[in-house]
């Protein structure tokens, strides 16, 4: 038996989740013979590095993200094996297949446009309700865009419009998202997948003016008379104690995160670009990284990884439990920790001078203006 080699140029991927599929959109080159993989939502593009081909069996594992593919069965126009996301359990397993050069069918004339901000109610009217605000932008029928919450967004959406309906899903190893609605103008009525483990209705009123609430008024310090100790251990054992040398009279972040997050993935990428800016400087960043496992080893490697992926040069400790309830035990000063990431930021004194909820990264319409907004912040501080 030949071995067959995959076409290369795009692939219509799919994750099996019961009566929906969660689209897929992948891209094969080969470079030197070795084949290269890379994922597409919207405008972003992840390289997926780790890829190893024996014989008919092919696996690529996303990068930082703990999970992978496991394909059993390809020929050069279609492939079909499973994703399995390690992250939340080794049972966590769905269907998966692509097709090479297959096209979304149905496109018909879209009846209304859906580009500007819309107000968006996730389970409405039940106590789960919490809300959003979508942001999207179509050509054609071609859409995309996000949504942000009071905890950080969803990240990079794609998707169509076809008449009244549409479709839009991303994938990037920690997401597994899929919605779809009808749009009735002003107004649409919406359903929502993440992977096979969550569904929820909601629903949305185009609205400019709409607003979340202050992500820097959401968390906030309850105790003034609380010692700020912040003692935590990095991978290598080594206990890390703000009130010691190399933190003394220096500006600090505190970046409550997890390596499992993919809006802690887009703040860490941010933050590395800030103490490469500010290190020099007298910026110390520190990230308190909350896992999913509670194996020292497990967590080390991920820890690992999850540095050696982002590049990361500032120090990142083991919190615990990737829990909010175990995380706002570790910093009980404050209200609670309602959101990874959650950022704490302290002046040269040893003052919390500001708390940062959730991140909404490079998807959204806020991102530059974050980006720049932090600066002048840690530039001030720095100065004082």
């Amino acid at each position: 038996m030949h071995d067959v080699k995959l076409n290369q140029g795009s692939w219509m991927g799919a994750l099996d989740i019961g009566k929906e599929q969660i689209p897929i959109n992948l891209e094969i080159k080969y470079v030197k013979d070795r084949i290269n993989i890379s994922i597409h939502n919207g405008e972003e593009k992840i390289e997926v590095k780790e890829v190893n081909k024996k014989g008919h069996s092919l696996t690529f594992r996303m990068p930082l993200f703990d999970n992978l593919f496991q394909i059993n069965e390809f020929t050069e126009t279609s492939m079909k094996g499973e994703w399995i996301n390690y992250a939340k359990s080794e049972d966590y397993r769905l269907p998966f297949s692509a097709e090479w050069n297959k096209e979304v069918k149905d496109k018909s004339e879209p009846a209304f446009d859906m580009t500007g901000s819309w107000m968006v109610r996730f389970s409405p009217d039940s106590e789960d309700e919490y809300p959003a605000l979508g942001e999207f932008r179509q050509i054609g029928n071609a859409l995309s865009g996000t949504f942000r919450t009071e905890t950080g967004d969803y990240r990079y959406l794609s998707g169509h419009v076809s008449g009244e309906t549409f479709v839009l899903s991303c994938f990037d190893g920690a997401h597994a998202f899929l919605f779809k609605g009808i749009n009735y103008g002003d107004f649409i009525e919406g359903e929502f997948w993440s992977g096979n483990h969550w569904y929820e209705n909601w629903m949305a009123e185009k609205n400019n003016e709409f607003t979340l609430g202050d992500p820097d008024k959401l968390t906030y310090i309850t105790d003034t008379t609380e010692d700020y100790n912040f003692q935590f251990s990095d991978p290598d054992g080594k206990t890390i104690d703000l009130n010691d040398k190399p933190y003394t009279g220096k500006v600090i972040i505190l970046q409550i995160m997890g390596s499992w997050c993919p809006n802690c993935m887009d703040e860490s990428i941010f933050y590395t670009d800030l103490y490469d800016e500010f290190h020099s400087d007298g910026l110390e960043i520190v990230a308190v990284a909350f896992e999913r496992s509670d194996d020292m080893d497990k967590v080390n490697a991920l820890l690992e990884r999850y540095v050696k992926q982002t590049g990361i040069q500032y120090p990142i400790v083991w919190g615990g439990k990737a829990s909010k309830k175990v995380a706002s035990e570790k910093f009980p000063m404050l209200n609670k920790v309602i959101s990874f990431p959650t950022s704490i930021f302290i002046d040269r004194e040893g003052k919390i001078r500001k708390i940062h909820t959730g991140f909404n990264g490079p998807a959204t319409s806020v991102f530059e203006d974050y980006e720049d907004s932090t600066k002048r912040f840690i530039e001030i501080l720095l100065k004082e």
